[in-house]
């Protein structure tokens, strides 16, 4: 797989409880804004990478799972 602008991340967020699929130029843009202290949001953190929307999909249903049925 190769990971580009275009490419996505499937991101967790602790405090919400929920995962959130951006692209890899969002999740990006929102660490630099967070590093220039312009946004002191954030708190998301990245579980995996996927070429396409959906495929990003199928990966957060998949860790939404149980642990012992993602075997």
């Amino acid at each position: 797989m190769t990971i580009n602008a275009n490419s996505y991340v499937v991101e967790w967020s602790p405090t919400q409880r929920c995962f959130y699929i951006a692209t890899v130029k969002e999740m990006l843009e929102c660490n630099h804004r967070i590093f220039r202290g312009i946004n002191a949001g954030g708190g998301y953190i990245a579980l995996a990478f996927a070429e396409t929307h959906d495929e990003a999909r199928a990966i957060a249903h998949r860790l939404e799972q149980p642990s012992e049925q993602q075997g």
